[in-house]
């Protein structure tokens, strides 16, 4: 394929048939910078001359046509078959863009020749052109495939005829399909940025799968983060543990291993065995455990005792009231006596010295006079001050108070 030189947007155009002919329009501004050619969409028609009506051959965007929009770079391909289904001749052909404004407006045009041979004609590899687009002068470079002046950029490294992946990106950058991307190598994938990685899906998840290897990102202060609405959260999902919803702060076993001291220890009520530690050992200080308004409960349902063993005093403190021992049970057995049986109300302890001397004394039991006897309670005892015959001890049958001496009613 060849671009024959000519007059202004007139261009010559010579192709073999059965070839490939490719070949890209490159368009600059006045200062060399690519021109955006986002909202322009590009056709080519190719006619032959007595018939400029209906096209032997059409390219649009999409079929043979790629716009690049803001790289400034259209790619035109003519593939070996099309061409092999033209008949060798002279043709016409036209470059035509509808501009934003919706206007379509002719861009290049003039000769295109197929032929079966090579041609002697004298060639470029790459022309230029100025243009006006919408109201702005333009450059337009058209350049054949595999010559000119291609250039790789914002992720894409050209040396010499190649262009490959690596380099810096330049621009925000999008892939955006309904197909799957796939890096897949027996080495490691590495993500390596000092700032924030984000791997987004718009509506279905993210899989970050090393089949055996690993998958690495190497940042300062990563963060997983799932930042859907509160309530549709799942975060990082693990197969046999449900998931992590919180944002998560990743670190090496190695890291967690050297900040665990290998010295650890356990007292005041603990046991170290090995590498566990668990309740039960000697108390070496006093010690406290504040509730805070909390409660602290010993639950097991097990009938396994519960035990408080001390040589000295075991103290209960209510720092504004009593301590009760309350069964609160519906069926209460209270605190239970091995030869006599069980407690069921509230108790307020005292001591044995204390029971001990209140009856060392005389017991001294209410006085009343006949006149103010009190109601007759079965199994009470009083003492009746001014009885007939003298002063007596009296108790109550549960209707009349009777004289401990005699049994008769007190009168």
């Amino acid at each position: 394929m060849s671009i024959v030189t000519d007059l202004s947007v007139n261009k010559k155009w010579e192709a073999r048939k059965g070839d490939d002919n490719n070949f890209t329009i490159t368009f600059v501004d006045t200062s060399a910078a690519a021109f955006d050619l986002t909202g322009y969409v590009f056709s080519l028609q190719i006619y032959v001359y007595s018939n400029k009506s209906t096209p032997q051959l059409s390219l649009t965007e999409g079929s043979g046509i790629t716009n690049g929009d803001d790289s400034g770079i259209v790619t035109f391909k003519v593939t070996d078959v099309q061409s092999d289904a033209l008949r060798a001749d002279s043709y016409f052909y036209q470059i035509k863009a509808v501009f934003p404004d919706a206007n379509t407006h002719i861009l290049f045009q003039g000769e295109f020749e197929l032929v079966e041979f090579q041609s002697n004609n004298s060639v470029s590899s790459g022309v230029t052109a100025t243009l006006n687009l919408n109201g702005s002068n333009v450059t337009a470079t058209i350049t054949l495939a595999g010559g000119g002046a291609t250039t790789a950029s914002n992720g894409l490294t050209k040396t010499g005829d190649d262009i490959a992946l690596g380099g810096t990106l330049t621009k925000t950058t999008g892939i955006v399909g309904a197909h799957s991307i796939i890096f897949n190598g027996q080495t490691s994938f590495a993500v390596i940025n000092a700032g924030a990685i984000n791997l987004r899906a718009i509506t279905t998840s993210v899989i970050l799968e090393a089949g055996g290897g690993v998958f690495t990102i190497t940042a300062s202060d990563t963060i997983f983060q799932d930042k859907r609405a509160a309530g549709n959260q799942e975060g990082i999902q693990y197969s046999a543990s449900g998931y992590v919803t919180q944002p998560l702060s990743l670190t090496t076993k190695e890291y967690v291993d050297s900040a665990i001291p290998a010295d650890v220890t356990a007292s005041n009520g603990l046991t170290k065995t090995g590498d566990d530690i668990a309740l039960g050992g000697t108390l070496t200080g006093t010690t406290a455990i504040n509730l805070d308004g909390n409660s602290f409960s010993i639950n097991n349902g097990l009938n396994i005792n519960f035990s408080v063993q001390n040589l000295g005093s075991f103290n209960m403190i209510g720092s504004t009231g009593s301590v009760n021992f309350q069964d609160i049970r519906s069926t209460k057995r209270g605190i239970e006596y091995g030869a006599s049986g069980y407690v069921t109300q509230p108790l307020s302890l005292t001591t044995k010295e204390w029971v001990e001397a209140l009856f060392a004394v005389p017991v001294k039991f209410p006085s009343y006079t006949v006149a103010t006897l009190p109601t007759a309670t079965a199994a009470q005892q009083i003492y009746v001050s001014d009885e007939t015959g003298g002063a007596v001890m009296a108790f109550s049958d549960g209707t009349n108070w009777r004289r401990c001496t005699d049994r008769a009613i007190v009168s």
